[in-house]
């Protein structure tokens, strides 16, 4: 995770993470990893606003139940 404060009102967050794993109940490997980004604005103490984009792939379906790029 990378935070950077871009200003007083406004910060960036960045996420990956990536999993490997051998001997899955099914037998075999499945490897997934993922990367998410926000931009956080700080209108006053008690309201905030959250953007965010993330990809994520299960090369074999292991965390979703079906293989894909989400």
């Amino acid at each position: 995770v990378l935070t950077h404060n871009v200003s007083d009102k406004l910060t960036y967050v960045a996420d990956a993470t990536f999993s490997h794993i051998n001997g899955t109940p099914a037998g075999g490997s499945a490897t997934w990893y993922g990367a998410a980004q926000y931009l956080i604005y700080k209108h006053c103490d008690k309201v905030v606003s959250t953007a965010r984009v993330e990809l994520f792939e299960d090369t074999k379906g292991f965390r979703t139940g079906s293989p894909g790029l989400y």
